[in-house]
Protein backbone atom coordinates (compact mmCIF):
# COMPACT_ATOMS: atom_id res chain seq x y z
CA UNK A 1 0.00 0.00 0.00
CA UNK A 2 1.56 3.07 -1.04
CA UNK A 3 1.83 6.38 1.35
CA UNK A 4 0.05 9.26 0.75
CA UNK A 5 3.79 11.11 0.69
CA UNK A 6 5.62 8.03 -1.30
CA UNK A 7 2.93 9.20 -4.26
CA UNK A 8 3.82 12.86 -4.02
CA UNK A 9 7.16 11.99 -4.04
CA UNK A 10 7.10 9.28 -6.99
CA UNK A 11 4.86 11.78 -8.89
CA UNK A 12 7.34 14.79 -8.16
CA UNK A 13 10.19 12.93 -9.00
CA UNK A 14 8.83 12.22 -12.64
CA UNK A 15 7.74 15.37 -13.70
CA UNK A 16 11.15 16.66 -12.52
CA UNK A 17 12.94 14.24 -14.26
CA UNK A 18 11.48 14.68 -17.57
CA UNK A 19 12.46 18.14 -17.62
CA UNK A 20 16.07 17.61 -18.59
CA UNK A 21 17.80 14.61 -19.73
CA UNK A 22 21.41 15.91 -18.62
CA UNK A 23 23.70 18.85 -18.32
CA UNK A 24 27.06 19.59 -19.03
CA UNK A 25 29.16 22.32 -17.22
CA UNK A 26 31.19 24.34 -19.65
CA UNK A 27 33.23 27.35 -19.00
CA UNK A 28 32.22 30.18 -17.70
CA UNK A 29 29.23 29.20 -15.75
CA UNK A 30 27.23 27.86 -19.15
CA UNK A 31 25.69 24.67 -19.59
CA UNK A 32 24.43 22.26 -22.25
CA UNK A 33 20.93 21.37 -21.20
CA UNK A 34 19.60 18.17 -22.84
CA UNK A 35 16.16 16.50 -23.10
CA UNK A 36 17.04 14.54 -26.09
CA UNK A 37 20.16 14.38 -28.67
CA UNK A 38 17.99 16.94 -31.24
CA UNK A 39 16.59 18.95 -28.09
CA UNK A 40 19.83 20.64 -26.61
CA UNK A 41 20.38 24.53 -25.53
CA UNK A 42 23.19 26.43 -24.17
CA UNK A 43 22.45 28.86 -21.32
CA UNK A 44 24.12 30.34 -18.52
CA UNK A 45 23.28 28.87 -15.02
CA UNK A 46 23.16 31.99 -13.57
CA UNK A 47 20.59 33.13 -16.58
CA UNK A 48 17.42 34.10 -16.04
CA UNK A 49 13.98 34.43 -18.44
CA UNK A 50 15.15 37.49 -20.53
CA UNK A 51 19.36 35.92 -20.96
CA UNK A 52 20.50 35.61 -23.96
CA UNK A 53 21.06 31.71 -24.47
CA UNK A 54 21.57 28.98 -27.91
CA UNK A 55 18.31 27.82 -28.78
CA UNK A 56 17.84 24.50 -29.99
CA UNK A 57 19.27 22.31 -31.27
CA UNK A 58 23.16 22.60 -30.47
CA UNK A 59 25.01 20.34 -33.18
CA UNK A 60 28.38 20.80 -31.98
CA UNK A 61 29.99 23.16 -29.60
CA UNK A 62 34.23 23.73 -28.64
CA UNK A 63 35.70 25.53 -26.18
CA UNK A 64 39.45 27.27 -24.90
CA UNK A 65 40.16 29.30 -21.78
CA UNK A 66 37.76 32.00 -23.23
CA UNK A 67 35.50 31.40 -25.99
CA UNK A 68 32.45 28.69 -26.81
CA UNK A 69 32.31 28.12 -30.48
CA UNK A 70 28.86 27.24 -31.02
CA UNK A 71 26.69 25.29 -34.29
CA UNK A 72 22.69 25.21 -33.96
CA UNK A 73 20.37 23.80 -36.04
CA UNK A 74 17.43 25.98 -35.23
CA UNK A 75 14.26 23.54 -34.28
CA UNK A 76 10.81 25.36 -33.85
CA UNK A 77 10.35 22.50 -30.93
CA UNK A 78 12.75 23.41 -28.53
CA UNK A 79 12.04 22.23 -24.97
CA UNK A 80 13.52 25.46 -23.62
CA UNK A 81 11.01 28.33 -23.60
CA UNK A 82 12.23 31.88 -22.87
CA UNK A 83 11.11 34.99 -24.05
CA UNK A 84 13.80 35.96 -25.59
CA UNK A 85 13.79 33.62 -28.03
CA UNK A 86 15.82 34.70 -31.49
CA UNK A 87 14.01 34.49 -34.92
CA UNK A 88 15.67 32.03 -36.85
CA UNK A 89 14.51 29.90 -40.29
CA UNK A 90 13.68 26.00 -39.03
CA UNK A 91 16.56 23.89 -40.45
CA UNK A 92 18.93 26.20 -41.04
CA UNK A 93 22.34 26.07 -39.24
CA UNK A 94 23.44 29.32 -37.44
CA UNK A 95 27.08 30.22 -35.70
CA UNK A 96 27.31 31.49 -32.17
CA UNK A 97 30.35 32.84 -30.33
CA UNK A 98 30.53 33.13 -26.37
CA UNK A 99 33.03 35.20 -24.65
CA UNK A 100 33.63 33.40 -21.60
CA UNK A 101 35.23 36.77 -20.11
CA UNK A 102 32.85 39.89 -20.52
CA UNK A 103 29.85 36.71 -20.25
CA UNK A 104 28.35 38.07 -23.92
CA UNK A 105 26.80 35.84 -26.76
CA UNK A 106 27.50 36.80 -30.23
CA UNK A 107 24.63 34.94 -32.98
CA UNK A 108 23.30 33.39 -34.37
CA UNK A 109 25.16 34.22 -37.39
CA UNK A 110 25.40 32.31 -41.36
CA UNK A 111 28.22 30.66 -41.96
CA UNK A 112 29.93 33.51 -43.71
CA UNK A 113 29.98 35.89 -41.17
CA UNK A 114 30.90 33.85 -38.21
CA UNK A 115 34.09 33.17 -40.65
CA UNK A 116 34.25 36.80 -41.29
CA UNK A 117 33.75 37.29 -37.14
CA UNK A 118 35.77 35.11 -36.27
CA UNK A 119 38.99 35.98 -38.41
CA UNK A 120 38.71 39.92 -37.93
CA UNK A 121 37.48 39.69 -33.96
CA UNK A 122 38.85 36.26 -32.77
CA UNK A 123 41.81 35.10 -35.06
CA UNK A 124 42.95 32.81 -32.40
CA UNK A 125 39.94 30.44 -32.40
CA UNK A 126 40.42 27.33 -34.25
Amino acid sequence: MRTPTATILLATSLLLGCAVDYEIELPGGYVLYSESRDNQVIASKSGTATSKYIPCNVEAYTHNNTHIVVRQRFSPSCFWKQKNRPTQEEGKTYYWIININNQTIQGPMSYEYFVKIKTNEHPHLE
